[in-house]
C-alpha cells in the first residue's frame, strides 16, 4: 500500500503481525513520532530485522511475527502457514482452542472451536 501497488490477502497477514507484535510487546513494531518516520521504517524493513529489544517474548513467537512482517508479500506466511506455525500449534494444545480454515457461508475463512474452554 505504501508504494501505491495493488495488494491482496498478504496485507492482512502483515497487519496480523503488527497487531500481534503490539499486543505482546506493548508498542508498534514501526514506531515514530511522525507518520513519515513510520513509513520510512516500514519501507526499510526489507533489510532490517524486527527489533524486539529486551522483550520477554519467546523465540517462537518472534519467529512467527517475523514471518508475518516480511517486507515482500511473496515471502510472508499464508493463513495456512500461520495455522501450522509451532507457536500457534503449542497455543492450541495448551488452551484447547482450535482454528481451522473452512469454506463456511459466514463469509470468513476461519472456524473457531471454543468447546474446550
Amino acid at each position: 500500500m505504501l508504494n501505491n501497488k495493488p495488494y491482496n490477502a498478504s496485507l492482512d497477514i502483515w497487519c496480523l503481525g503488527v497487531l500481534l507484535y503490539e499486543l505482546l510487546h506493548g508498542s508498534p513494531p514501526f514506531g515514530g513520532k511522525m507518520q513519515a518516520d513510520k513509513m520510512k521504517k516500514i519501507k526499510a524493513s526489507y533489510k532490517n530485522k524486527i527489533d524486539f529489544g529486551a522483550s520477554k517474548i519467546s523465540i517462537e513467537v518472534q519467529e512467527l511475527i517475523g514471518n508475518l512482517l516480511k517486507y515482500f508479500p511473496e515471502e510472508r506466511y499464508t493463513i495456512q502457514d500461520v495455522l501450522n506455525d509451532k507457536w500457534i500449534l503449542d497455543w492450541k494444545t495448551r488452551t484447547g482452542v482450535g482454528m481451522e480454515l473452512s469454506n463456511s457461508s459466514r463469509g470468513h475463512g476461519l472456524d473457531w472451536n471454543f468447546d474446550k474452554m
